[in-house]
């Protein structure tokens, strides 16, 4: 009896000096790091419910134990381009790059990842009230480079083209012409080898096929009526042999215009009411058309930019000149 009396007397001094020494007993549940496991891919597509982009993480206490029953806290350091949840699953929202992080008891993780997203996102509308089905498209390759082959189809709501989905074999310069895996494209259908199809009000799928992986994106059609105005006073003030000057009234301050001399490709997409065309060879005397199509969307911008949702709207116009 006295030696478990005297035990006793030196645990109880002993751990009094312990507290007076200032060392405590580790607490079992205590979180002493966070370890964090990225997917293989950091590639992100946009709207692909198919594949499951997720992050996992363990949080572990001194000595190596994993912990249960411990919430991570996930973060996203652009949720305008991407998402994740509380189960560590990713959504691509636009284009751009993000940085995702965890926390666990306020314990950072031992690594962060930086996420690219890809794919395409589509804006449709109507050109002068309905006469004709516009959209914009822009994308953004998973590599970074141009892609060797692309293809899509559209797919509208009932009654429009007749129901049937129209198929395009662009050429790839075309859509992807910058080099750096990103483009963009504003498709009139009056520009088509299927002629000109009247807008329908409803929901919209284009499937573009790029070497091989389907991207989708869907939009909606909302309305005939347009809200943009009509480009006026379109022209030119200056032609140098081989391009036109052109400049036209500002009827669109926050969207965009796409300009042309008539019969000469590519037309440019220029921000401001002014634009500089090439049309080589133009025959003195002869009378030539600058065309221009009033965009709400500033289709001038960087495919990272986020561009507001809503129709797409397009007007159109054209000034005659004499070289």
């Amino acid at each position: 009896m006295k030696n478990y009396r005297t035990l006793a007397l030196l645990t109880s001094v002993s751990l009094l000096l312990a507290a007076c020494n200032g060392t405590r007993t580790p607490t079992p549940s205590a979180v002493a790091s966070v370890e964090v496991t990225a997917p293989s891919d950091l590639n992100v597509k946009l709207n692909d419910a198919a594949t499951t982009t997720r992050f996992t993480a363990v949080a572990r206490a001194a000595n190596g134990t994993a912990l249960t029953g411990k919430t991570v806290t996930w973060k996203s350091s652009n949720p305008d381009v991407a998402t994740i949840d509380a189960n560590g699953v990713v959504t691509a929202r636009h284009f751009g790059e993000t940085t995702i992080s965890a926390t666990v008891d306020g314990v950072a993780g031992n690594k962060t990842a930086t996420l690219r997203t890809y794919g395409l996102e589509v804006f449709a509308g109507v050109r002068d009230n309905g006469f004709d089905t516009a959209m914009f498209f822009r994308y953004r390759t998973k590599t970074g480079l141009n892609p060797a082959k692309v293809s899509f189809t559209v797919s509208g709501p009932s009654g429009w083209n007749g129901g049937q989905s129209p198929s395009f074999d662009p050429a790839v310069s075309t859509y992807f012409p910058r080099g750096d895996g990103s483009g963009l494209h504003w498709f009139e259908f009056g520009w088509t080898k299927t002629g000109v199809i009247p807008a329908v009000l409803g929901d919209y799928t284009v499937k573009f096929n790029v070497d091989g992986e389907e991207w989708t994106s869907t939009t909606k059609i909302t309305s005939l009526t347009n809200s943009a105005a009509v480009p006026t006073n379109i022209r030119k003030t200056g032609y140098d042999g081989s391009a036109v000057t052109a400049v036209w009234d500002n009827v669109m301050p926050n969207g965009s215009y796409l300009a042309e001399v008539a019969g000469f490709q590519p037309p440019l997409y220029v921000k401001n009411p002014t634009a500089v065309i090439p049309a080589p060879g133009l025959t003195p005397g002869n009378t030539y058309y600058i065309a221009v199509h009033a965009l709400t969307l500033d289709t001038t911008a960087p495919v990272t930019t986020i561009l507001s949702g809503g129709q797409f709207d397009v007007r159109f116009n054209t000034g005659s000149f004499v070289p």
